[in-house]
């Protein structure tokens, strides 16, 4: 990685603010007075609050600096409204011919080489990333892609980075599961072996018939709420404690969603934020690879980590690797795809005795998930839990009723085409929507954002929430 940024000198930055204003100030008087309260600001408050950025920047890691903790702390951390939708973006990947017949075997390719692009980071195999103008760029953040998790703290949320993990976790129909995909050996499990574990999951989670306590809804909570949940959900039992510990050190997170978006546009309005009906299978807190029922795949993901450079490299790499593996073999097509070993426990003909056949295939069903080493995360609720499940419920369903989204397609406009103008795609658009919102809302005034304003226009900043 890149040595960490040193902090500068007072002088250097009031230079630098002073060389950007003056141009925008039309009149000597106003210039002068500007150059005043410079000067000013050197002589007064300045050195006290340079003094306590060193000693700030003197208390940070080695490999950090003072200019990432504090973007993470105030451009993210310390935000309190939901991450969706506010600050996780979505990105719909390239439909595959044959997953609308398939969509576990896509989900088990793309978690199979999300497990290999692991490794290869831990072995400092992956290809190194490379600007425009041939100069090698710092990878150290692509630590950060898998394994790390928001959590929710009141005031001020952190990030946790499990840097062995070798799990994912599963969400489907609000149910979460535990599943390896880095075996003890240090070997990457096959898509053959993840989507027979992914069937087992599937008919586990589908075949419950009341979904019980979904914590996924809780991130989509006010962070302070969510934060204060989260305390309950910890204090009331070990259990919980540890199945959170289990989602938060996941890789990521494998949503095997149940709707079948019916175009692209309603894909990636669903990939943002999730339908009513489906609105505890996600977990805004980590990058999530969500799989619908028609096979369409997606990535949302959690921001303060990580930026576009960062996810658009992972998501090159996976779903490339992922393709090589083409369409579902027949044997696969033909048992695990549809398969339901519980589904062969005979009926019977009166209550009692139905009862004992519903205990008899939830039997089988655990034995299918031990036998592919998944695991179902199990909770402990409390009336107080209930009702935060209650409220985030209902604060989905606010977030997904004041969300409109439409598709624009610039035909022709092509990376390329943005190199050969010297603008890099990323500060192309934040520009673009920067102009948008002037336009509505001139009064308004619009913040830069870092790849917008700077000066090779390389494109190394992320793009806001759901863009």
């Amino acid at each position: 990685g890149a040595p960490p940024l040193p902090a500068p000198a007072l002088v250097d930055p009031c230079r630098k603010y002073l060389r950007a204003v003056l141009p925008l100030h039309a009149t000597e008087p106003a210039r002068a007075a500007t150059r005043a309260a410079v000067a000013a600001f050197e002589a007064a408050e300045g050195p006290a609050l340079q003094a306590a950025l060193l000693a700030r920047d003197a208390a940070l890691p080695r490999d950090s600096s003072y200019i990432e903790s504090l973007w993470y702390e105030h451009a993210y951390l310390s935000g309190r409204d939901p991450v969706a939708v506010g600050s996780n973006p979505a990105l719909l990947l390239r439909l595959e011919p044959w997953a609308e017949s398939a969509p576990l075997w896509r989900a088990a390719t793309l978690a199979s080489a999300a497990g290999r692009w692991q490794l290869a980071f831990w072995r400092g195999e992956l290809e190194l990333d490379v600007a425009r103008d041939g100069s090698a760029r710092c990878m150290a953040t692509l630590a950060n892609v898998l394994g790390t998790a928001r959590i929710p703290k009141p005031s001020c949320d952190v990030l946790a980075t499990a840097s062995e993990s070798r799990h994912i976790v599963v969400l489907r129909n609000g149910r979460l599961f535990e599943l390896p995909v880095i075996s003890l050996q240090g070997e990457a499990m096959a898509p053959s072996e993840l989507l027979c574990a992914l069937t087992a999951i599937r008919n586990a989670a589908d075949k419950q018939r009341e979904r019980g306590f979904t914590p996924g809804l809780l991130t989509a909570l006010p962070r302070d709420k969510w934060a204060a949940a989260r305390s309950t959900l910890c204090a009331t039992s070990a259990r919980n404690e540890k199945s959170l510990c289990a989602v938060n050190e996941a890789l990521l997170v494998l949503v095997l969603d149940q709707s079948a978006p019916s175009s692209t546009a309603e894909a990636l309005h669903d990939s943002l934020i999730a339908p009513v009906a489906n609105a505890a299978d996600r977990w805004y807190d980590k990058l999530q690879v969500i799989v619908f029922e028609n096979g369409e795949a997606a990535v949302n993901f959690e921001h303060a980590p990580i930026d576009g450079a960062q996810i658009l490299r992972f998501i090159d790499d996976v779903d490339s690797d992922a393709r090589k593996f083409g369409p579902p073999p027949a044997s696969a097509s033909a048992t695990a795809l549809a398969e339901d070993p519980a589904a062969n426990t005979p009926a019977q003909p009166d209550t009692q005795n139905g009862l004992e056949q519903e205990r008899k295939s939830g039997e089988v069903l655990e034995r299918e998930l031990e036998k592919y080493a998944a695991t179902a995360l199990q909770w402990d609720v409390t009336l107080a839990l209930a009702d935060a499940i209650l409220s985030a419920n209902m604060s989905a369903a606010q977030l997904r009723s004041g969300v409109k989204s439409t598709m624009i397609r610039l035909e022709g406009w092509t990376s390329a085409r943005s190199r050969k103008a010297g603008l890099g795609l990323d500060p192309l658009m934040q520009t673009a929507f920067q102009l948008a919102f002037c336009l509505a809302h001139p009064l308004a005034g619009v913040s830069g954002r870092e790849a917008a304003g700077s000066a090779d226009g390389g494109g190394g900043g992320g793009g806001g929430g759901g863009v």
